[in-house]
């Protein structure tokens, strides 16, 4: 299991269900970007962040 997998089920609902809702709605939720493009951008921070996406 990932850190944030860890994380995410660590007091999901403190965390884990808020984090992931939020989630949802930033790749998601209604854009002028594609959901490709969005999944890009953060495949690309993760990238930058050393930390697996």
């Amino acid at each position: 299991m990932s850190d944030i997998q860890r994380v995410l089920t660590y007091r999901s609902e403190f965390f884990g269900v808020p984090m992931s809702m939020l989630t949802q709605e930033v790749l998601r939720g209604p854009s002028d970007w594609l959901v490709g493009e969005r999944e890009l951008f953060a495949a690309f921070t993760s990238s930058l962040n050393r930390c697996p996406f």
